[in-house]
């Protein structure tokens, strides 16, 4: 190994770096859906967990890095001749199960293609879990059997051959000076993209139209929620503001919140209260809607009692609060509430205001749709982040260029795909636990949420 360039150091240290954070992501997502009961029967969890089992079998082989590559291998980034790959202490078969992995990350772009058409159907297309449920095991199948597939006819077909930092289709018969090469690995190029980069690309296509729909029908969401933003209304009185048949919960004067249409011709006044009621009701919108994405657990009426602790709550009738105590002696067996429309009516319930029951649910359905399309959004972001210098170089090795900056970008970010999914998996719960506790920090957050059993 001391007679390794600098640069082949680099490259076989960085991506032990970035597996290492990929495989405690990713474990971490596979954790929190096994041990939560609803997650486990919701599709979108079980996609994130296959996705993060396929993540965690090629992260453990990039974390290997250059431990599989037969032992002298000449350095592509050293002299040519006598610099050879640092750390390669492998063989021909430790070099073909890795190879085998590598090749199977094509199952990690294709789980993502699949992700985005979950957010495409439910969110644009607006499918139901039942009809999702008809199509999910296409989610599935198609991703695993294409990795298992085409990493077998690649190690069948002795097409495995070491890289720069790790072993991938590239036949060592290449570099052998008048090796023949059968008809299969005269073709590795054609090959190369016809089971890997082809399908990345494809999936990098398929997956930006998508994001480019969704973004689309987020914002038109929002130019929806806008006709729909909540107000309180400070007069004395809980008469319906829009006439829309507002609920009244308990029939008396006082404040009173409804759904109406934005007027750009409000006074200041309206103005005012909008502001003061976007923080309570905007919030807790996103908490209800949040509470049906990727796990983050169940609603139970307890929690609604807590989140809904206000000032001006205090008014309780004897029978709220006999209620109440027979529910905290029974809190035990409480059972959950899972819809989330179900959990804000009882909120506006609770808080003795005033709501159109219509406007209420538009509301809900456009809040949550719109959280939803950016979760999605999120992922796709970690996608691209993942697989552009990766894409990058593979060009440059295309046009028979070579670019130790790109090289090791792409031996960086490679890996760092479940890294990126835990975040995205995990920001709803943080958020939902930095509302509930304004003082925490993000790690204590982070904490809190993966050791939550929810």
């Amino acid at each position: 190994m001391a007679d390794s360039p600098p640069k082949s150091i680099a490259l076989a240290i960085a991506p032990k770096i970035t597996s290492f954070l990929s495989i405690c992501g990713s474990s971490t997502i596979i954790f929190k859906i096994m041990r939560n009961q609803k997650s486990r029967r919701d599709t979108l969890p079980r996609i994130m967990l296959g996705m993060s089992i396929c993540d965690v079998l090629v992260a453990t082989w990039f974390f290997a890095s250059t431990w599989p590559i037969p032992k002298g291998t000449i350095s592509s980034f050293g002299d040519g001749i006598t610099q050879t790959v640092f750390g390669a202490i492998g063989t021909d078969l430790s070099c073909n199960i890795a190879g085998f992995f590598n090749q199977y990350q094509v199952a990690s772009p294709l789980f993502n293609a699949t992700l985005a058409t979950y957010y495409l159907l439910v969110v644009y297309y607006g499918w139901t879990d039942r009809r999702i449920k008809r199509v999910e095991w296409l989610f599935y199948t198609i991703p695993i059997s294409f990795g298992l597939i085409t990493a077998t006819f690649a190690v069948a077909a002795n097409l495995i051959g070491p890289v720069a930092w790790t072993c991938a289709i590239l036949p060592p018969e290449v570099f052998i000076e008048g090796a023949e090469l059968t008809p299969i690995q005269s073709h590795y190029q054609l090959i190369r993209w016809i089971v890997l980069f082809g399908p990345v690309w494809i999936c990098i296509v398929y997956v930006s139209i998508i994001f480019i729909r969704l973004y689309k029908k987020m914002r038109a969401l929002e130019l929806k929620m806008g006709s729909y933003k909540p107000r309180i209304n400070r007069a004395n009185q809980g008469t319906p503001v829009n006439g829309d048949g507002l609920i009244n919960a308990n029939g008396q004067k006082g404040e009173s919140v409804a759904m109406e249409k934005s007027d750009d011709q409000g006074d200041q006044n309206r103005s005012l209260h909008e502001s003061q009621s976007s923080g309570l009701y905007e919030d807790e919108i996103y908490y209800t809607a949040q509470e049906e994405l990727d796990g983050g657990g169940d609603v139970s009426s307890e929690e609604v009692r807590d989140d809904a602790s206000i000032n001006d709550v205090n008014d309780n009738t004897d029978e709220e609060k006999g209620a109440e105590e027979h529910n905290a002696r029974n809190v035990g067996r409480r059972k959950p509430v899972r819809n989330a429309r179900t959990v804000f009516i009882k909120k506006v319930r609770k808080l003795k205001l005033n709501g159109s029951r219509s406007s209420i649910s538009k509301y809900i359905a456009a809040e949550k749709s719109r959280v939803i399309a950016v979760q999605g959004l999120l992922y796709v972001l970690a996608f691209y982040v993942t697989w552009f210098f990766p894409t990058i170089s593979r060009f440059l090795d295309f046009a028979g260029e070579k670019n130790y900056a790109i090289q090791f970008l792409d031996t960086l970010l490679l890996p760092l795909q479940g890294f990126f999914n835990c975040f995205v998996y995990l920001r709803p719960s943080i958020q939902r636990y930095r509302r509930r506790n304004p003082t925490a920090n993000i790690c204590a957050a982070l904490g809190a949420v993966i050791t939550n059993h929810d």
